[in-house]
């Protein structure tokens, strides 16, 4: 037992009053040992007695008296882990007694260290998602936009109206004239003060099958297809303006053709729009088209050749009457083409033009006047036949642009909804494409896997709206990198690919250099305060390189071994 007289210079009542008070302490000598703990201290360590003091702790109370440290703190918290406490963290507050012993008061600050812990790591998980909000509040902004848009380019003009007739929605031309006249009914539209005569949704009915109206509106025609729109019971409407084509029809008319010509110009132009309106395949109503074209020209052969969304996809080509697999050849020798050369302007007409007597090829255009195709004839040309066939192609035209916006409709649905990449279903319809191709014609494609670095440290740290920040990222990257003829895919989770048509090892080498050199140096913001490297282990494999069979195998595997490479100088995550 100490003698405290002698020792620290404080008497034994003051020793005993220290065990006494709720406030832990320690009394340690010059060099951090300790010599005395009261009750409260021993209670704070869970020891019975001064020896079984943990040595973590005297080794920070060395540190903390050291000459130099007692210069600059007076204090310092100490880092201990007490089972079944865990981890706790407890302040060390010094003074001194004499020249040889020291006072170090002790409080438990766990419970406030993490209290502030927590609220950094909230503010930042805040922070994050405010990022992640913002986004995609512009994403939905730029959808409707985009529906906005393809509303306006429709060419007839579109109303979206409740079962109550009120007008919901609709192309820009029909809400601006309904503001500038003050109208707020699809009836008023026509010039009705109440539902047309023969509206049909004034008869209560389950029957969700398209019907049309024809109206006449101060000498103009319209015609107005009542389709289900949705699931509230929205309904919409489309006027398409038959205008032009009655009054051409009128114009062959005063040209003294027959009645019964008239007539059945007139029926098969009706018969070809409403099979324009029922969900028939494409190839029965361009068959049908041509079918009317050949008759009404008297043309020997017909054909019609479209593009679709992207150049080297021939959408439709058919014909009457072409000799055996020349429209076959027409396409084949087209497909030839470098994807570069493919386009409306390398049609290779040579081929159609030697078996033909009198040859003729007429633009197809869309509503904005937009080039898709040719409409060939073996025929010989009259203005009469000019204004026939432009009876007929007005429609044809007008059919042509809806479906083509319903396959831009179709791509939106083909993308990942957080990055905006094409998804894993379309990448693999692609992928098909691309390989026939190759075994067809021989042309080389390249297969890009690209596989993110660093995301599951994100997610842990910062929360998945930090990790879908991550991938958007990495997806921007992709994007800026790849050329227009690419298809850049996000296959699922943190897995990327690219795929690229027309090109060789050496090509899928270069992209590889270009994702470097977009990287290198990029970090990624996560918070006002941290950010985090943008880095990705890519693989590449060519049909020119490998079997086409192998392609995938071999892309991975080189993804594989990049991830290897990453992780020797990275702690790999589980």
């Amino acid at each position: 037992m100490y003698d405290y007289n002698d020792k620290f210079m404080i008497s034994t009542e003051q020793v005993n009053i220290l065990d006494l008070v709720s406030v832990s302490v320690v009394i340690v000598d010059q060099g951090g040992i300790p010599v005395h703990i009261n009750q409260s201290a021993a209670k704070l360590f869970m020891i019975s007695s001064i020896d079984k003091m943990p040595q973590e702790v005297i080794s920070q109370f060395k540190i903390l008296l050291k000459p130099d440290n007692l210069k600059k703190v007076d204090s310092l918290n100490l880092k201990i882990k007490q089972e079944p406490l865990g981890e706790r963290i407890i302040q060390a507050i010094h003074s001194e007694i004499n020249e040889s012993y020291h006072l170090i008061t002790l409080i438990d600050i766990s419970r406030e260290v993490k209290l502030i812990h927590d609220n950094v790591f909230n503010r930042k998980e805040l922070k994050a998602k405010n990022i992640l909000n913002n986004r995609k509040e512009q994403e939905n902004k730029d959808l409707k936009h985009r529906l906005a848009e393809i509303f306006d380019q429709v060419p007839n003009e579109i109303i979206i109206i409740k079962n109550d007739f009120r007008i919901s929605d609709g192309s820009s031309k029909i809400t601006k004239r309904a503001e500038g006249d003050n109208f707020n009914f699809c009836y008023e539209y026509l010039g009705y003060n109440t539902p047309c005569p023969k509206c049909p949704l004034k008869n209560e009915t389950n029957d969700k099958e398209s019907s049309q109206l024809g109206h006449e509106i101060n000498g103009k025609f319209f015609l107005e297809t009542i389709s289900p729109f949705s699931s509230s019971g929205e309904i919409l409407l489309t006027f398409k303006d038959t205008t032009r084509q009655i009054n051409i029809i009128e114009e062959i008319r005063e040209q003294k053709e027959t009645i019964q010509t008239q007539k059945e110009l007139m029926t098969d132009l009706v018969d070809l729009m409403a099979l324009m309106q029922k969900k028939v395949k494409k190839e029965e109503i361009t068959d049908k088209f041509l079918e009317n074209i050949q008759l009404k020209t008297n043309s020997n052969a017909v054909a019609l050749m479209i593009l679709g969304h992207k150049e080297h996809d021939f959408w439709i080509h058919a014909g009457k009457n072409f000799p055996d697999n020349l429209l076959d050849q027409f396409v084949e020798n087209y497909k030839s083409l470098p994807i570069r050369e493919q386009n409306i302007k390398n049609f290779p007409f040579h081929i159609l033009e030697q078996d033909l007597k009198s040859f003729h090829k007429i633009i197809v255009s869309d509503t904005r006047g937009k080039n898709l195709g040719y409409l060939v004839l073996d025929t010989i040309m009259t203005d009469v036949k000019k204004q026939i066939i432009s009876l007929f192609t007005d429609p044809l035209t007008a059919y042509l642009t809806n479906q083509l916006l319903l396959k831009k409709l179709e791509i939106i649905a083909h993308t990942d909804g957080l990055t905006g990449l094409y998804n894993r279903y379309y990448f693999q319809q692609e992928f098909n494409k691309t390989n026939d191709r190759f075994e067809k014609y021989g042309t080389h494609y390249s297969l890009l896997v690209a596989d993110a670095n660093g995301l599951k440290p994100v997610n842990d740290n910062y929360g998945h709206e930090a990790g879908d920040l991550f991938l958007i990222e990495i997806a921007e990257c992709l994007k800026a990198v790849s050329r227009k003829t690419d298809v850049v895919a996000r296959m699922g989770g943190d897995e990327f690919s690219v795929l690229m048509p027309d090109s060789d090892q050496n090509g899928g080498e270069y992209l590889i250099e270009r994702i470097r050199e977009y990287c290198e140096g990029r970090v990624i913001k996560i918070s006002d305060h941290d950010s985090v490297p943008l880095s990705m282990s890519l693989g590449i494999a060519s049909t020119d390189n490998c079997s086409a069979d192998l392609i995938i195998k071999t892309a991975d595997d080189a993804m594989y071994a990049d991830k290897e490479k990453y992780y020797q100088t990275h702690k790999k995550q589980r």
